[in-house]
């Protein structure tokens, strides 16, 4: 059987099969067999079980393989990720910043001090940069 042929089981060859292009029994192609073992001999070395890459390439499974996640494990990702959307959503959020002091910190994450000053002279129109210089500062900035 082909299957013990290539020490695999009759399922996961036949998973193999599906997902690897080349034919083993094309008998005008003995190069397809090669090919096709040369192929399962990667999957057999990668960190993947075929159960595992059917589910990540074709997105099929057996629920008995415990390879999805499950719907709770999907539902608490989704919810961690809404948790730290809204948290970025209210630490960026619009206010009043009459001082810059708020636009300077969180440019300061981003920008060195010289460039910080910079971009922040720019923004309360105290920069000494002509116009054209003022706007291709701004453009590095923005690459």
């Amino acid at each position: 059987m082909a299957a013990a042929a290539f020490d695999l089981s009759i399922k996961e060859f036949l998973i193999l099969k599906e997902l690897i292009p080349d034919d083993p029994f094309e008998q005008s192609d003995t190069g397809a067999a090669v090919e096709f073992m040369s192929n399962v001999k990667k999957v057999e070395v990668s960190e993947f079980s075929p159960e595992e890459l059917l589910y990540l390439v074709k997105h099929e499974y057996e629920s008995t393989d415990n390879i999805a996640p499950s719907e709770d494990g999907i539902a608490d990702i989704l919810e961690e990720i809404q948790q730290g959307l809204q948290t970025i959503q209210s630490e960026n959020s619009y206010s009043s910043d009459p001082t810059g002091e708020v636009t300077k910190t969180k440019l300061g994450l981003f920008l060195d001090e010289e460039t910080l000053q910079e971009a922040l002279d720019i923004l309360l129109e105290t920069s000494t940069l002509s116009a054209t210089d003022q706007e291709a500062f701004i453009e590095v900035l923005k690459t």
